[in-house]
This record gives C-alpha cells, sequence and structure tokens, in this order.
C-alpha cells in the first residue's frame, strides 16, 4: 500500500532548525538500519549459516565503517543544532 504524503514548505529564519530535525531524523533511520543489518550478520556467522571467518570479517568491516560515519554526523548536525 502507498501513501502520498504532502509537504508545505516552511518560510522564515526557523526553516534551517527544522530542516536539520527531518535530516537528523532519516540520518538516526539509516544509522539504525546498519546496526540491525551488523546484528544479522552476527546471528548469520553465529548459527554457521555464514561460514566463511573472511566474508564475516570483510562484511562486517564494510558495515562498521558507514556506522561510524553516520554517527559522527548524527553528532554533528545535533551540535548544530544547538547553537
Amino acid at each position: 500500500m502507498y501513501y502520498l504524503l504532502m509537504v508545505r514548505p516552511i518560510n522564515g529564519e526557523k526553516t534551517m532548525k527544522y530542516k536539520d530535525l527531518e535530516v537528523l531524523h532519516f540520518l538516526i533511520y539509516a544509522e539504525s538500519s546498519t546496526n540491525e543489518t551488523i546484528v544479522h550478520l552476527e546471528t548469520l556467522f553465529e548459527t554457521g549459516s555464514l561460514q566463511s571467518n573472511e566474508n564475516y570479517e570483510n562484511l562486517h568491516e564494510r558495515l562498521v565503517i558507514p556506522g561510524k560515519m553516520l554517527n559522527s554526523l548524527i553528532r554533528k548536525v545535533k551540535q548544530d543544532h544547538q547553537t
């Protein structure tokens, strides 16, 4: 099922604050999704569904790096929003 979301633009000085909060909202979703994927990967490895240690390490590293980047960006957006 698809929903149509109507967005009304907000004008004025507060626009950036609201946009920062909207960006923060989606950044947190992205970080949570990355963390959830890491948990799924760990579960696959622990249960033996993913047997290659080399593949596990490679995939884990490829997920941790963007997770750290997202975390830093979230902290920066929060810091900028507070000032």
